[in-house]
């Protein structure tokens, strides 16, 4: 008896009586490929790419028909293996940008999410290279969008969001890629996008629902205190039209202001006092901005704080004003 199965797992796409009704619907006609009909039709019904298909049982020399479909046993869309010789090379084409050779490899067929020895699947290479059409097709190919490496946790989207290809990593939240996972370092695609000073990438990754304000698990770090670390005033002005809140203080209970005043960030303070920030939280040590930029002798910085009428009697930092702080430095 005949039935048409996809996966490892023998799972029923066609039955006897499904094959024989869809076999009696195809037409007669010159020219006609029965293989390559079944593969579109099953292709369908499970919604699969075609060229994941492997040729059906037997060879295509065998008549295929009502007298001899016995012979086609299955047909396997996916075979699930450790990465072989030909993964690597899936690898390889994924990374020069060969969608044509990738195809190829599929057609084997390949585990499209087989990872090489850095924990990389084919579809972090295309990522971290720009390989919009590869990507594209991989992820035809059901490639899971939001594997993460082994070794780094990072995810495709995490490799062309540091590499900055926005067209990559259009294809990766389309297809379902989170853009708030973190890596191994707590960093998400919102904050690479930040220290590259990307603003299209960073439009995409919010758009797709990216956490302004999520915090770095370990330190408390925001996107906000990363572009005012840095001084990257455009990213904080952008940031800021985003909604990201730009008091939210760190695990030490610095915000935004405290960095860039403490670092002598001159736009950065600029920035951030035009949004109306909280010129007097004060952080674990009892300090607010004005007692950093006065310790660290930013004199520019405390006459920005002090127009911007910052208290310097609000706050002790071990008991000291501002003006003890500067008077020790």
């Amino acid at each position: 008896m005949a039935v048409v199965t996809i996966g490892m797992s023998g799972r029923v796409a066609m039955s006897q009586v499904e094959f024989e009704k869809w076999w009696d619907a195809q037409p007669r006609t010159g020219g006609v490929c029965f293989y390559d009909a079944l593969r579109r039709e099953v292709a369908q019904r499970e919604q699969l790419a075609n060229f994941r298909q492997l040729q059906l049982a037997g060879s295509d020399a065998t008549p295929l028909g009502p007298e001899s479909h016995w012979q086609m046993s299955s047909l396997v869309a996916v075979k699930r293996e450790c990465l072989t010789t030909k993964g690597h090379e899936l690898h390889e084409a994924a990374g020069a940008g060969s969608a044509a050779a990738v195809i190829s490899l599929l057609e084997e067929p390949q585990d499209p999410d087989q990872i090489d020895d850095t924990g990389a699947s084919a579809l972090h290479w295309a990522a971290m290279n720009g390989r919009q059409e590869v990507a594209r097709v991989l992820l035809e190919a059901g490639a899971d969008a939001g594997k993460a490496a082994n070794r780094s946790g990072q995810t495709p989207l995490h490799f062309a969001a540091e590499g900055g290809h926005q067209e990559v990593a259009s294809l990766l939240l389309d297809a379902g890629a989170d853009p708030d996972t973190v890596d191994m370092c707590n960093t998400t695609a919102l904050k690479l996008a930040t220290q590259t000073r990307n603003k299209g990438l960073a439009s995409q990754v919010l758009n797709a629902g990216a956490d302004r304000n999520k915090a770095d698990d370990s330190s408390g770090i925001t996107c906000m205190h990363l572009a005012a670390l840095r001084s990257y005033p455009e990213m904080i002005v952008f940031l800021l039209q985003a909604g990201a809140d730009a008091n939210k203080p760190d695990k030490g209970g610095r915000t935004p202001l405290h960095l860039a005043s403490e670092w002598g960030n001159y736009e950065a303070v600029h920035c951030l006092l035009e949004a109306d920030v909280d010129l007097h939280k004060v952080d674990m040590y009892g300090s607010t901005p004005v007692h950093l930029a006065a310790y660290n002798c930013h004199q520019l910085i405390v006459r920005f704080l002090l127009d911007a009428r910052a208290d310097p009697q609000k706050g002790k930092h071990g008991r000291k004003t501002p003006l003890h702080l500067a008077a020790l430095t």
